[in-house]
């Protein structure tokens, strides 16, 4: 990133999660939101470090890079109870080290008892831009897909966002009202509303034509 921070074009600003769970900060979703808005054409969210429950990236991008390294061991089989079932592309960085072609066989044999469809995995080694190339492309394919697709899964994550936005503000609302803050207080349970006008909110949103936060708005009135 220090290569290319003065780049022109290239903006890059780093968002401290003060405590929030998930990977990301909390204002990740509004940070990418208004970066599209701007125009730019392509965001790189990198999280914290996920483990295998802070899979909160999947909210906030078109396609989901997991990288792994050499070495890992026990550790991926952890990645099995969350990041592997959001993976898009997967990547072992460090492929010239020992263990990476382990690595690449433990992953790939993971993959195989997937239920879901085996995202390409590729082998990197990021000091030398060896399998960048691959890498990009791997990229530039998935970025090719229908419209229908894309469309489906910028739904599927506007509707998540809605409901977790709707799920704070309920939350922050209900512990004003009783006069507790912090980890004591009670987390609102939020149910979907079903109906023409929470499907025509959450089409909105996809639509990009509506923010998911005017949206959570419209969700809790019709819950109240």
């Amino acid at each position: 990133m220090n290569r290319h921070a003065t780049d022109d074009g290239v903006f890059i600003r780093s968002l401290a999660t003060r405590g929030h769970h998930g990977g990301l900060s909390r204002a990740t979703s509004a940070t990418v939101a208004v970066l599209d808005a701007a125009g730019f054409p392509v965001i790189f969210v990198e999280t914290v470090g996920a483990g295998q429950s802070e899979v909160e990236v999947a909210d906030a991008a078109d396609a989901v890079v997991v990288v792994t390294a050499p070495g890992l061991g026990d550790q991926v089989q952890a990645l099995k109870a969350g990041l592997l079932e959001i993976a898009d592309l997967l990547v072992v960085n460090k492929g010239d080290r020992e263990g990476a072609d382990r690595a690449l066989a433990d992953l790939t044999a993971m993959l195989a008892l997937a239920s879901r469809p085996v995202p390409p995995l590729v082998k990197t080694v990021a000091s030398t831009e060896t399998g960048v190339g691959e890498l990009v492309a791997a990229l530039e394919l998935f970025r090719a897909r229908p419209a229908a697709a894309r469309a489906a899964r910028r739904r599927q994550q506007a509707a998540r966002q809605i409901v977790a936005i709707a799920g704070e503000r309920a939350r922050a609302r209900a512990e004003a009202a009783i006069g507790r803050e912090g980890d004591g207080g009670r987390q609102e349970d939020v149910r979907q509303e079903e109906g023409a006008s929470l499907a025509s909110t959450v089409d909105a949103v996809a639509a990009r034509t509506l923010d998911p936060w005017s949206a959570a708005d419209r969700l809790l009135e019709v819950l109240s």
